[in-house]
């Protein structure tokens, strides 16, 4: 059960990350003027909600692996 609580607080230390990450991206998309750097930014948060969506998944099967091994309670 320890291992299982161990991965669940690393991905959540990644969710954490992530999500700042998000947050100084929202505020450079506020401050930009150039229609190309805006893009580009947007292009950006894209990245990031894919690699938040990948964590998600990964966080789930590990979880269900987990449970299935009867590790996690």
């Amino acid at each position: 059960m320890r291992r299982c609580r161990q991965q669940g607080y690393g991905a959540g230390q990644h969710m954490a990350s992530l999500r700042r990450e998000l947050i100084e991206l929202d505020a450079r998309i506020d401050e930009a003027l150039d229609d190309t750097l805006l893009e580009a930014l947007f292009y950006e948060r894209i990245s990031i909600n894919r690699r938040i969506s990948a964590v998600i998944l990964q966080a789930k099967a590990e979880q269900a692996a987990c449970q299935e091994k009867g590790e996690c309670g």
